[in-house]
């Protein structure tokens, strides 16, 4: 992706954009593109501000949110949420897991504050939330092994998605025809949070949140039985690509409590629950059930 620095008006705009976005059509689009970063807030609406169907996420930022993402940014560098999100989706997608393409991040500065941002995606074609997809008898061993494999895989990398909730994991119709992710159902959205866990971050930044987050709400409607198949498929992709768990039982020990971690987060927001009853508050494999099978995983 590529990015620049622009001033527009009274605001000072940074832009980062795919490839096959030319400079041209963003300033053309500027003003919209401006008033759909600072306006209310967007949560997966389509419009199309640049001549094509996306989908928008964004929007005026709060006083509390302009410091906290300003502060963050000078005092440690990190980018704000659209532009990592944007950044984390072309590492995955470069990675060959199927993703949303990102198309472009927009973000609104004005005396050094953060006052808006919004980032624009292409619409992952013929997919449905996880849970909603969670359906076909005959399909769900496929798609929990999937699953495991796709997770397994990116956590090899020392990448966290860092959001992996059922609603940011989509199941397509069919596989993808070509490009990223050729072959595979599964594809990831909203990876805002993520992104690459080096050995240095990984006390700060756990791989098991993914999974943690995975079955806050995943153990009630998911099986026991496919949840095995997903854990299973998930250890043979780890020893596949190099990074075993050497300890399983510590491994799902882990994976408790960073679920018990996101069940204390709801509780401080009960607003995310979106008038859903609270997950759980058990969740528990046996170490021995995983052992068990582990020379017959998916």
């Amino acid at each position: 992706m590529e990015f620049e620095t622009t001033d527009h008006a009274d605001v000072r705009l940074r832009v980062l954009r795919s490839s096959d976005v030319t400079g041209a059509g963003v300033e053309g689009a500027l003003d919209a593109l401006v008033q759909l970063a600072t306006g209310p807030r967007l949560s997966g609406e389509r419009c199309a501000p640049l001549g094509e169907e996306v989908v928008a996420k964004g929007g005026r930022t709060s006083e509390p949110g302009a410091r906290r993402h300003s502060a963050r940014r000078w005092l440690t560098g990190a980018r704000p949420p659209v532009e990592a999100e944007a950044l984390n989706l072309d590492w995955l997608r470069e990675r060959l897991f199927r993703a949303a393409s990102p198309v472009l991040a927009l973000t609104v500065w004005r005396r050094g504050l953060l006052r808006g941002q919004l980032l624009l995606t292409r619409p992952v074609v013929g997919a449905a939330e996880l849970d909603l997809a969670w359906e076909s008898e005959r399909e769900k061993p496929t798609l929990a092994a999937e699953l495991g494999a796709e997770l397994g895989r990116m956590h090899a990398l020392r990448f966290l998605h860092g959001d992996a909730y059922a609603r940011n994991l989509l199941v397509t119709d069919a596989p993808a025809a070509g490009g990223p992710g050729i072959g595979r159902r599964v594809a990831f959205i909203d990876a805002w949070a993520g992104g690459p866990a080096g050995w240095r971050s990984r006390a700060f930044r756990p791989l098991e949140r993914d999974l943690g987050s995975l079955f806050l709400d995943a153990a009630e409607w998911m099986e026991p039985d496919h949840q095995r198949i997903l854990l299973r498929s998930y250890l043979s992709a780890r020893r596949q690509n190099g990074r075993p768990i050497r300890d399983v039982e510590s491994w799902l020990t882990a994976i408790g409590r960073a679920r018990a971690r996101e069940l204390r987060r709801l509780e401080q927001r009960p607003g995310r629950l979106r008038g859903h009853p609270p997950p759980p508050v058990s969740w528990r494999i046996d170490p021995a059930s995983l052992r068990a099978d582990r020379r017959r995983s998916p």
